[in-house]
């Protein structure tokens, strides 16, 4: 969508100004002990430069289940590491805060939680705020939202962030976040 209004606007038919990067459950091909710095998806234009990475929501039938597929994923929780060492925006919708906390990123601050897994984070992060708000912003570059459902206005707000407002707000209205 982001694309679509962007080169109706500029007037140019192959404009592309978003490339949305998720964290990947394997390293790029490319990467050897971390992830490059410079390492954008298929199709991103030359010169465009990675300034968000968004963690998905996490396919969870048990808070140990769940807890193990993470401690296993050290490929994903160093890309997350990268991102914030690097000083890049980090979205997280779900169970991806979780991997965000695995990483080490929240340690003492608020972290939206569903109400059905807040025993089980506490638990597991003792050191993060619990918090009942559906979307917060743990850091200046860390945003999370407690439900997948909320995965939209994340990176939209992401978007904002990026520097990227004016292309948020016409997605935001065309999606029907802004009515």
């Amino acid at each position: 969508t982001a694309n679509s209004f962007e080169r109706s606007r500029s007037g140019r038919a192959f404009r592309h100004v978003v490339t949305w990067r998720c964290l990947d459950r394997q390293p790029p091909a490319t990467a050897q002990a971390s992830i490059p710095a410079g390492f954008m998806p298929p199709g991103a234009p030359e010169g465009a430069r990675e300034r968000a990475l968004l963690v998905p929501p996490l396919e969870m039938v048990s808070v140990p289940q769940l807890r193990a597929s993470i401690e296993a994923d050290e490929a994903a929780l160093r890309q997350i590491r990268a991102a914030v060492m690097e000083n890049r925006l980090v979205g997280a919708v779900g169970a991806g805060v979780w991997m965000v906390a695995a990483a080490g990123a929240l340690g003492g601050r608020r972290v939206p939680v569903h109400w059905a897994y807040q025993a089980g984070f506490g638990r597991a992060y003792p050191d993060a705020v619990i918090s009942n708000e559906p979307i917060v912003l743990a850091t200046e570059r860390i945003l999370l939202a407690s439900t997948p459902s909320l995965a939209y206005e994340c990176v939209l707000e992401l978007m904002a962030r990026a520097g990227l407002e004016g292309l948020a707000g016409a997605s935001g209205d065309r999606l029907g976040f802004g009515a």
